[in-house]
């Protein structure tokens, strides 16, 4: 990873890459083949979608709550249609 250029994604890349390095090594010491890299790539997706999960959830809960006023926001809308400045 020292020897290459990842440009502006070198923050998110050079961490991901060692979770990766981490995972694969950590596969291999429990007898799965050292070619199985997607085995850990798949790894590496679980552990990103668990520790991103609560900013998913808080964002569907959000749209669900948006969607709720849709139709309040709508009827504010047609009330003041005629009055763009309110």
């Amino acid at each position: 990873a020292a020897g290459t250029d990842n440009g502006w994604f070198g923050f998110l890349a050079v961490p991901i890459e060692f979770l990766l390095q981490v995972i694969h090594k950590t596969l291999v010491s429990v007898g799965l083949p050292g070619n199985a890299w997607g085995v850990s790539i798949v790894g590496v997706t679980l552990v990103i979608k668990i520790l991103t999960y609560p900013l998913t959830r808080s964002q569907l809960e959000s749209t669900g709550k948006m969607q709720t006023l849709q139709p309040t926001i709508k009827d504010i809308q047609a009330k003041y249609q005629s009055n763009p400045e309110v």
